[in-house]
Formats: structure tokens, C-alpha cells, sequence
């Protein structure tokens, strides 16, 4: 039998609260089921075979792993509690792994719930519209789901794009380095989705990779998850941000235009000389708007009158320019008081900073709109793999906090491989005062676990 479903997943903790609101609208309960489900390495989708008190099944389905409420096709047989049946795909699939589960099993008309209790993982809970019989439709299933996400009360936070199996997967540091070292960008998600799970014992790998990320949100994801010792070495000393550099740039707060505001900040994080901004901008902005020279010219002559700002803001611009870094910090704790006012001024801060806890504090003092803005005007490189560079490797060999540190700028700096042991040593050297002999001594003690490969 083959048939659609719509479903969700989310973490959860209040599985007693959510039974009730089940029971309150009528839902039946069908009783607690322990289910075994092994899964099966198969060339495409997925297959695992279920056996539980209950519900006994071999099932092969094609899900994409995305947080939102997800479809799937599954082609489904209904099994008897049997070990014959499993000792023969045992004999001819290689077993991938195995998901322990204890679960409630609730129903409301074609709709089911089920209350989980994962071992190793968790509670969690999912959301399943099915359509046997295929009379219902695909956007019909997909307002059962979001009418009962939120019927539950379920956070979109606590949603889980990837399946049980996944996360058990990932759950030895050396298969989830595997992820989140792929060239697959579905590879890189399911890695982030599941770092949580694994975050202590990963620091490291998640240290560099924040180091070689871009994207603002994935920073955030990944800097939240290090402990205070690896934020402080994930975190760059400040660099100075001069909102107010050059007084004839054009301005953000003139504008509602989507693509001028991009092409403008694109200008500030590259600091565009005065004499090259008029060009730079029309330039710039016909490519991507695709518009006429007179219609670009016209909206740069726009957006070059003084926005008048309140003297309110002129101070805070003033603080966050200012070479001191107690100014700096006061603009940052007192930016939220205003920060309707100052949008443009902080995705253009945000921008010219290198300072990983300053960009994320920075980002959320923005309103969507200007998310958005920032998320398109940052170049969107790929997730680099992790093992990219064998000196990377190197970094995991030392507990060294120093080290750690100037491996990390090198990377940065995407110095080539034969070159980080000259400069490495020459950093060391500069952090420590220590002598030649001493860090060519520690730099080779990095270097030897590699050696032996």
C-alpha cells in the first residue's frame, strides 16, 4: 500500500499537557507502543522495518529533510511480529541503525499524533496527516498540520528537519564530523541541526567551523552552542567600525528600495572611496535592477541628501564611530532604547565588524527587513568542509588556547599549507615570548599525531 503524509516533528517536555489538549478534543487513543525500528542501508529514500506491540511494518518513504511541516511518500506493508522477516533483510541489506522508542499513538479523523519517548535522545513529539486513500489532498493535509501546530502550542524553535535515525547517526563524533564536513548542502543542515546533541564534544569542530562561516544566522546557531572557552577564542578582538567614515555617502534611510539598500551596503562594508561612489552605485545598481542610467543616476542624486537625524541618533552614531571601546560598548547596550531609529546605522556597523558576539548582538537589534538585507548583501559562500586543510586537523591535536587562537587566524587568512609552520611560529612566538627552540618544539609535537598518518 503507498500513500502521502504530512508530518512535523518538535522537540518536547511537556508531553502530559499535550495528551490532555489530545484528549480534550476527542482525540482516540490507541495505548503506548515500544517500537524497535532498524533501519536498512538502500540506495534511495528510506527503509526500516518496525516492530512494536502495535504497529508491526516494513516502510520505504522519500522525505525531505526541512524543519517546516514536510511530505512524504511511503510505500507501506503491514508485517506480523516475526523474526523471520528481519533475519532476511538482515542477510541481504547491510543494517544502518537502530531506533529505540517508546510511543503514544493518538488519533483525531485521518490525523495522528504520536508522544515519544526516544532512548538516548530524548522526548519529542510528531504531527502525521495521512491521506490513504488519496481522496484528501496534499494542501488539505498541510492545514491539519498547522492547525494542530498550533492548536499544541508547538514552538517553530523546537521543530526538527531531520529523522531519529539521523540523530542517533550523528551521535559519535566521528560520523557527524562526516557530516558537517560534506560538499552536500543537506549534509551541512543535518549537521547543524543536530550539533546540539553533541555540542561537548565537539567544541573544537564548531570553533572552526563558525571560524569559516559567513551566514550571520548559522553564526549565531554555532556560537551559542560553544562553551565560555571557546566562545572567547571564537571571538576576534574588535575592530573598529566607523559608521560615519565619509559624509557624502549615500544613505539607507532614503530608501525603501530593496536592491539600492544592498548595493549601498555592499559600498559601506567595502569602503568605496567619495570619488568612486557615484559610479560604483549607478553601475551596481543598473546591473541588478536591470533599469536605465537616467533612473540610477536619479535615485543616487535621492539618496544623497543628509536623512536629517535626530540628535538623539547623531550621538549613538558618534559612540559607536568613536575609537574608544567604552563608547562602543555604551552604543551596544543602549542601542535597543532606539532602535527603531537606527536600522541603517546598525546593519551598516554590523558589516564592518569581525567581532562574532558584536555581529550576532548586532543582527538581532534588526527588524526583519533588514535580516533580510543583511543576509543577501553578505557574499553566500558555501559551508567550507571542515577537512578542507589538513593543518585543520592540527588544531584538534592541542589543548593549547594560544595555539588554538593562531591556527584559527591562519585559516582565516586562507594561508596556503607550506607556509603555517614559519608563521605559526613567528605568532607564537609574538603571543608567548618564548624562544625559536621552544615553539618549533611545541609546533612539531601539533604536527606529529599528523606525521604518523
Amino acid at each position: 500500500m503507498s500513500f502521502i503524509n504530512v508530518e512535523i516533528k518538535a522537540r518536547c517536555h511537556n508531553h502530559s499537557e499535550l495528551e490532555q489538549i489530545l484528549l480534550d478534543h476527542q482525540a482516540r487513543y490507541v495505548g503506548q507502543d515500544h517500537q524497535i525500528d532498524t533501519y536498512f542501508k538502500v540506495p534511495k529514500g528510506r527503509m526500516k522495518l518496525r516492530e512494536g506491540n502495535i504497529e508491526n511494518s516494513l516502510l520505504h518513504y522519500h522525505r525531505p529533510n526541512t524543519e517546516e511541516a514536510k511530505t512524504s511518500t511511503i510505500a507501506y506493508y503491514k508485517t506480523d511480529p516475526d523474526q523471520g522477516l528481519k533475519d532476511v533483510l538482515l542477510g541481504a541489506l547491510e543494517e544502518l541503525v537502530v531506533v529505540d522508542k517508546k510511543r503514544k499513538i493518538f488519533f483525531i479523523d485521518n490525523v495522528k499524533f504520536h508522544l515519544d519517548e526516544v532512548k538516548d535522545l530524548g522526548t519529542f513529539m510528531e504531527i502525521e496527516a495521512i491521506d490513504q486513500e488519496g481522496t484528501i489532498g496534499e494542501a488539505k493535509l498541510q492545514e491539519q498540520c498547522q492547525y494542530y501546530i498550533k492548536l499544541l502550542g508547538i514552538s517553530s524553535d523546537d521543530f526538527i528537519a531531520v529523522s531519529y535515525s539521523d540523530i542517533l547517526l550523528a551521535h559519535s563524533k566521528e560520523n557527524w564530523v562526516k557530516l558537517a564536513s560534506s560538499n552536500k548542502q543537506t549534509d551541512l543542515n543535518t549537521a547543524l541541526e543536530i550539533a546540539a546533541n553533541i555540542a561537548p564534544s565537539v567544541q573544537r569542530e564548531l570553533t572552526f567551523w563558525l571560524s569559516i562561516n559567513s551566514n550571520i544566522l548559522t553564526q549565531k546557531i554555532l556560537f551559542n552552542l560553544l562553551d565560555e572557552e571557546h566562545q572567547d577564542i571564537a571571538n576576534p578582538e574588535t575592530t573598529l567600525a566607523i559608521l560615519n567614515h565619509n559624509r557624502d555617502y549615500v544613505h539607507l534611510d532614503n530608501t525603501d528600495d530593496f536592491i539600492a539598500k544592498r548595493v549601498i551596503l555592499n559600498m559601506q562594508k567595502n569602503y568605496i572611496p567619495a570619488f568612486q561612489q557615484k559610479i560604483t552605485f549607478i553601475n551596481n545598481y543598473m546591473d541588478a535592477a536591470s533599469c536605465s542610467m537616467e533612473k540610477a543616476k536619479d535615485l543616487y542624486e535621492q539618496l544623497t541628501q543628509d536623512p536629517n537625524h535626530s540628535d538623539e541618533v547623531k550621538r549613538w552614531i558618534q559612540l559607536a564611530s568613536s575609537p574608544d571601546e567604552t563608547n562602543r560598548e555604551l552604543a551596544l547596550q543602549t542601542a535597543g532604547s532606539i532602535k527603531e531609529q537606527l536600522q541603517a546605522p546598525i546593519a551598516c556597523w554590523l558589516l564592518m565588524q569581525k567581532s562574532i558576539v558584536y555581529r550576532i548582538e548586532l543582527f538581532e537589534l534588526l527588524d526583519n527587513a533588514y535580516q533580510q538585507l543583511i543576509e543577501y548583501t553578505i557574499d553566500d559562500r558555501n559551508l567550507l568542509p571542515l577537512n578542507q586543510n589538513k593543518s585543520y586537523l592540527y588544531f584538534v591535536r592541542t589543548d593549547d588556547a594560544i595555539a588554538q587562537k593562531i591556527i584559527l587566524k591562519l585559516e582565516n587568512l586562507g594561508k596556503p599549507a607550506y607556509s603555517h609552520k614559519i608563521l605559526f611560529i613567528k605568532e607564537y612566538r609574538m603571543a608567548t615570548g618564548l624562544g625559536l627552540k621552544e615553539c618549533k618544539h611545541i609546533m612539531d609535537e601539533i604536527l606529529r599525531p599528523m606525521a604518523s598518518k
